[in-house]
């Protein structure tokens, strides 16, 4: 009875740990590959990883509420969320979020346009009287969101294959994509 006790004692301590890792929730719109983004039931991605690792280490354990951009960033800013990865940086939202000194990462935002379409960008000027294509509530670097010479159609897919979509149905001229997701989106598409 003795034993029974003691290994019952040390079966609870032992599953005490487990239970107490305190879980931390962040938000995601599970489609910003290869940076987070949906995999069948499981978030992925380079900064869930990141995360995920941090917080092992930490004796926490992240979960990820999937959910609109827009919704994503309200619940942030209402505290009902811990964090949002790979959210871009810009003066409004500086307002409420603290941002890391010291960025996980840094991407570059390109212009697509289809090959033999005769387009060519050189700069925002020459997007001026196109459609462009954008992912609906995204940053895309103060000089780009300040820019008003081109039209901006977000694409009727709220993911980033939509972009892509767009674009190979002509129904937009080019669009703009972080160059890592262009890849991998790619990729996937193809697949």
């Amino acid at each position: 009875m003795k034993k029974t006790c003691l290994f019952l004692a040390a079966f609870c301590i032992l599953l005490s740990g487990r239970v107490s890792a305190e879980q931390i929730v962040f938000t995601s719109t599970g489609s910003y590959p290869p940076f987070s983004f949906k995999e069948g039931r499981q978030m992925s991605g380079i900064n869930v990883e990141i995360i995920r690792e941090a917080l092992r280490r930490a004796g926490h354990e992240p979960v990820y509420k999937v959910m609109p951009f827009k919704r994503g960033l309200h619940a942030l800013k209402e505290g009902k969320v811990a964090g949002y990865p790979g959210l871009f940086h810009t003066e409004e939202r500086s307002e409420f979020l603290n941002y890391c000194a010291e960025p996980l990462c840094s991407v570059k935002i390109g212009i697509f346009v289809l090959r033999g379409s005769g387009l060519k960008v050189g700069g925002l000027e020459d997007l001026s009287g196109k459609s462009v294509a954008v992912m609906r509530n995204y940053a895309y670097g103060s000089e780009f969101d300040r820019h008003r010479g081109c039209e901006c159609s977000p694409p009727e897919s709220k993911i980033q294959k939509g972009l892509l979509s767009g674009l190979s149905l002509r129904r937009v001229h080019p669009h703009t994509q972080n160059t890592d997701c262009q890849g991998f989106t790619c990729l996937s598409f193809q697949a």
